[in-house]
């Protein structure tokens, strides 16, 4: 005769109690992710980050949602400030608004993509504006064949530095601008250059090379530079040949 089975124990199994918790956990864990998943909406989630942290009681740190308007912020924020900040922050998400359309449309920035020197820079002495044996070689040889053939603007930009150059009785914008001319028309006269391919810039003083003795700072900032741009010609003057032609 077989031996009867005592039964089962009264109420529900430990193991369906852990079981039951763990697929808990899984699922607020699962939620989570998928809440986390795009933050777009940096107060909302705010929110719900304050929230859990009240419930389980953390202190310390700094939980605030790091997004790019964020990041300068310092980590030791008092909490309504940060609030405040959160709130005054919106994200692109949700921004709808379209910008105002202006009566003039035109851009007024122009060669704000990048731009390469062409040979290297052409030195001056002190408050000169004539161009060296050694300028008129690489102009020559160097600058003038890069432009020839090109479709992309060139920019001439004239520096000019130091006492040493206020000596000629000329300021600091006038010397370079006088300088970078120079450069300019000795490329269309002497070397055939395309007289809408250059477009003339002036520094002045504003951009040094070096800041060490007086010396070494003028034979290195007295100078002219030419910069190849990634604008092409035509996008600028759509008849840059004078041709008449608009197409």
């Amino acid at each position: 005769m077989a031996k009867r089975r005592s039964p089962p124990p009264a109420g529900v199994p430990e193991w369906v109690v852990t079981y039951g918790d763990l697929m808990s956990l899984l699922l607020c864990f699962f939620i989570l992710l998928a809440a986390f998943s795009e933050l777009k909406k940096p107060k909302e989630y705010q929110d719900i980050i304050d929230a859990i942290q009240e419930a389980f009681g953390v202190n310390g740190g700094d939980s605030r949602i790091q997004d790019m308007l964020d990041l300068a912020s310092s980590p030791n924020m008092d909490p309504d400030g940060k609030r405040q900040k959160i709130d005054k922050e919106k994200s692109k998400s949700d921004t709808n608004a379209k910008s105002t359309v202006g009566i003039d449309q035109t851009t007024s920035t122009l060669f704000d993509g990048r731009k390469w020197t062409v040979g290297k820079p052409l030195p001056f002495g002190a408050a000169a504006l004539e161009l060296t044996d050694e300028n008129k070689d690489i102009l020559r040889d160097i600058i003038a064949p890069r432009i020839h053939g090109s479709d992309k603007m060139f920019l001439v930009l004239g520096h000019s530095w130091g006492p040493d150059d206020r000596a000629g009785g000329l300021d600091f914008v006038d010397l370079a601008y006088k300088r970078a001319r120079v450069v300019q028309d000795y490329l269309i006269d002497e070397c055939e250059v395309e007289p809408n391919a250059l477009s003339l810039w002036v520094a002045g003083a504003t951009q040094p090379l070096k800041l060490g003795t007086v010396t070494e700072q003028g034979a290195a900032n007295r100078r002219v530079e030419v910069f190849m741009t990634d604008t092409p010609l035509t996008e600028l003057r759509p008849d840059a040949l004078g041709t008449g032609r608009s197409d």
